[in-house]
């Protein structure tokens, strides 16, 4: 071996396999990759040699190698705002169209997926304009470079779909439900060019569709484009695309989208039949449902574009007949954020009057003193305050402050998100957070004092169970109990009376709503105003259900997360409502509502696996196709198409068992198989849900939840 790096698994192309390493320094790897960049300098660009010596040390040059040990291309990089700048890519002259380049790339984005994507800056003199898009790479803005004579050059980007919250304009909420419409090349054209037989595409600005779809343009669009020779048309057109909406997504869902266009209607022939995939394919990937052409071709394939994409291609004419079926959907999408990089970072008094400029209420009337004064009385008092602002790279999105002065109670004086796209699904989960806050520092009363709530925080507390009082505060009482009807009615009017204050008396509206004997759904609306309570003896079923470490660590289990790569990534876990996908047989029984114990099958790569270790409640169980399951919760989970797929063994049209779940509790202590066979007398295997007696389910849920009770 001459000095590799950690070596991948075989990468097969045209002619045998090659492998992508890393190279080390002072190898002979890396007197190929000079050898091979002094080839090519002349369009590579000169550098110091010294600079290759510097990357080779930070593990920035990748190799792609042949089967005989010889180096037949290199990627170099660095890092810059989260994305990985490609510095050279070449390949050697008598190994191009091998695949090189593609595993250089894919290489590339497996050993950095915690940045957002890469890019590189490209000469159009070049003229590799189709050579980019087949790489997954899209148009995103034109430069000129440097020198006496400045050469055009344009970026290319390719996203690895780590979006940030700041990317999201475009999604569905509640208060502003609009449906995105991606448009093709010809479309766009009849809209922004005066062309004959237009008239059809102009029905798509027509004033009573405004506030119901959004027009969108994908990358590819942008890639037809550049492709233009006319350098006047090229402009005219950049310029006209700002009017439109542009989205995009990762590049792992565009190419299997485009592969799957590829298996139902063959390698393109030409061209344009390859860009039109890529138009698709790029909807497909920023989870577009229309895709609006006057293409009969197109048009002729709607149906299995439909049944394998869930994209609808229609005519600008037919769009509208489509809105009669379109319904609100879920007011909170999770699954949105999941994948950006949030945390909460502390408030400290280097920032904090940026921080009063950012979420003053001012337009409310609040005053800035007052404001200011509301934030320092808690600074100083780190053992009975929290003070945390939620984060997202340099960019402050939501503060809340919680305040345990007082036995048993927190109170929240300041719970504020800024306006924006998620807002409402941020609010949702601050509020969840201060629940579960409340509860780890064994307070049964949350009270939220906020005085300067809006609509979205007002509408997240009531999704929350918090009940408002008279005096305008909103309340929650959290029992951390596991008992009968009655013993959870005498610990509510215990909670109140020891609080002492009048204003509490509507939370006895809770007690004189009793879950009646065998009614589970009256038990389940009373588990979730009192979680974590747990009440016994109304006929709500419970589970022991198997999942996958691999789920569970992004699902819900933190410690679990922190045993691999992801327990580093500093984004949030949103939780409060998720959805788990498994094979549809050996259901078990498993209905809704009930209650879900979690036993993490065994494996030795996750300590801790092996055991039971969270509890949830089960909302809605169903049994659907694959494709229809995934379209029907995919705003909710980890979850991507091909996942769920997956669990259907690749037919999209076999059905999966969908798994809507929530208030997950992860045990302290987790409680092991061996432990559960001993309660039940016997020994299954928990390969598929596994009914338990109630008696059985408070026993494993005190034992992991350490309950003396």
């Amino acid at each position: 071996m001459k000095g590799l790096g950690q070596l991948k698994s075989g990468l097969k192309v045209r002619e045998g396999y090659m492998n992508v390493v890393v190279v080390q320094p002072n190898s002979d790897f890396l007197v190929d990759v000079i050898k091979l960049w002094r080839a090519n300098s002349k369009t590579l660009g000169p550098l110091p040699e010294g600079a290759f010596d510097e990357e080779a040390s930070d593990g920035r040059i990748l190799a792609a190698i042949d089967p005989n040990e010889r180096l037949i291309g290199y990627l170099s990089y660095n890092v810059s705002n989260l994305r990985a700048k490609i510095v050279h890519l070449c390949i050697a002259s008598g190994s191009r169209r091998t695949g090189a380049a593609r595993a250089l790339l894919t290489s590339l984005e497996e050993r950095t997926p915690n940045l957002r994507g890469m890019y590189l800056d490209c000469r159009d003199s070049y003229d590799l304009n189709r050579f980019w898009p087949q790489l997954g790479f899209q148009v995103v803005g034109k430069r000129l470079g440097r020198g006496a004579k400045p050469k055009e050059l344009t970026r290319w980007l390719r996203d690895y779909g780590h979006r940030t919250l700041f990317d999201y304009g475009r999604l569905q909420l509640q208060e502003n439900i609009q449906e995105d419409i991606a448009i093709d090349m010809n479309v766009f054209l009849d809209l922004v060019e005066e062309r004959r037989d237009s008239e059809e595409a102009h029905a798509l600005e027509a004033d009573w569709l405004a506030g119901q779809i959004r027009l969108c343009v994908t990358h590819e669009l942008m890639n037809e484009i550049e492709r233009d020779s006319d350098a006047v048309r090229k402009q005219r057109r950049r310029s006209l695309v700002s009017g439109f909406e542009q989205v995009h997504g990762s590049t792992g869902d565009f190419e299997w989208a485009r592969d799957t266009l590829r298996t139902l209607f063959g390698v393109p022939k030409q061209e344009r039949e390859a860009s039109d995939y890529r138009h698709l394919a790029n909807a497909y990937a920023a989870d577009i449902r229309y895709f609006v052409t006057r293409e009969d071709s197109w048009l002729k394939r709607t149906d299995p574009i439909q049944e394998q994409l869930s994209i609808k291609v229609l005519r600008p004419a037919t769009l509208a007949v489509e809105f009669d079926r379109l319904r609100n959907e879920a007011k909170y999408e999770p699954a949105r954020v999941a994948g950006t990089m949030l945390r909460w970072v502390p408030l400290d008094q280097s920032n904090l009057e940026q921080v009063v400029s950012l979420f003053l209420k001012q337009e409310a009337g609040e005053s800035r003193s007052d404001f200011r004064n509301k934030i320092t009385a808690n600074l100083g008092r780190p053992d009975n305050c929290d003070i945390r602002l939620l984060q997202e790279g340099d960019r402050w999105l939501g503060i809340s402050v919680l305040e345990r002065v007082e036995a048993n109670v927190v109170r929240v004086p300041i719970l504020r998100v800024l306006p924006g796209p998620l807002a409402k699904t941020l609010v949702r989960f601050m509020i969840e957070d201060v629940k579960r806050t409340s509860v780890l520092y064994q307070r049964e009363i949350t009270l939220i004092t906020e005085q300067y709530l809006d609509d979205k925080t007002r509408d997240g507390l009531i999704e929350s169970a918090f009940l408002k009082l008279l005096d305008g505060r909103w309340a929650k009482v959290s029992l951390n109990i596991v008992g009968t009807n009655g013993g959870i009615m005498e610990s509510i009017s215990r909670v109140i009376r020891e609080f002492g204050d009048d204003s509490l008396n509507p939370l006895t509206g809770i007690s004189s709503r009793e879950a009646g004997q065998g009614d589970a759904d009256e038990t389940l609306w009373l588990e979730r105003r009192l979680w974590p309570a747990k009440v016994l003896g109304n006929g709500l079923k419970s589970f022991v259900l198997p999942i996958k470490p691999a789920w569970a660590k992004d699902l819900f289990d933190e410690q679990l997360a922190g045993t691999t790569l992801l327990g580093a990534d500093p984004k949030l876990m949103l939780s409060w409502e998720n959805v788990y996908y498994r094979s549809s047989r050996s259901a078990g029984g498993l209905t809704a509502p009930g209650r879900i114990l979690w036993y993490v099958s065994s494996d030795k790569r996750y300590p801790g696996a092996g055991t039971i270790r969270a509890c949830s409640v089960a909302l809605e169980v169903v049994t659907l196709p694959a494709r229809e399951a995934y379209s029907k919760f995919k705003r909710l989970g980890v979850y991507q198409r091909k996942d769920v797929i997956g669990t259907a063994r690749g037919r999209p049209d076999d059905p999966v068992m969908a798994i809507r779940f929530a208030d997950t509790e992860t045990f302290k202590t987790p409680v092991t198989r061996e432990s559960v066979w001993e309660l039940l007398g016997k020994k299954p295997s928990f390969a598929g849900p596994y009914p338990l007696a109630e008696e059985v389910f408070a026993a494993i849920y005190r034992k992991g939840m350490s309950h003396d009770v």
